[in-house]
């Protein structure tokens, strides 16, 4: 992709954006200190591609760099439990503020199947 075909175009704002917008508001809540939302951010990184996720199957020792077929071995497994709990905590917020809330039932069918509870208390 040619990088200067998009230099200066504008930024469009989607519905998306107003979304992630009170998901964040609604993390504050809960965390003002924005604790909740960093982490949340910091975990995507391994759910998305990114810079983090790919470089799990880049083998940088080789000449050129070449691509792993499998990650690299890495201590996450707490990393992966909290990730998981973070994207169901995440998904249930984000399926909470989408009319008819389509996701309700898987997510708390993962929920229950992973031993979380399916729904976090309220903030009071």
């Amino acid at each position: 992709m040619r990088t200067d075909l998009i230099k200066g175009a504008p930024v469009e704002k989607t519905d998306e954006s107003e979304i992630f917008r009170r998901f964040q508001a609604q993390c504050d809540e809960i965390a003002p200190k924005r604790e909740l939302y960093s982490a949340y951010r910091y975990l995507c990184g391994y759910a998305h591609p990114s810079a983090t996720s790919v470089s799990e199957f880049v083998e940088w020792t080789t000449e050129p760099p070449s691509l792993r077929a499998q990650p690299k071995e890495i201590t996450a497994s707490v990393v992966e439990v909290t990730l998981a709990m973070c994207l169901i905590r995440a998904g249930r917020a984000f399926d909470e503020m989408i009319n008819g809330k389509p996701r309700k039932q898987f997510l708390r069918s993962v929920a229950r199947e992973l031993g979380l509870a399916p729904v976090l208390p309220p903030v009071n």
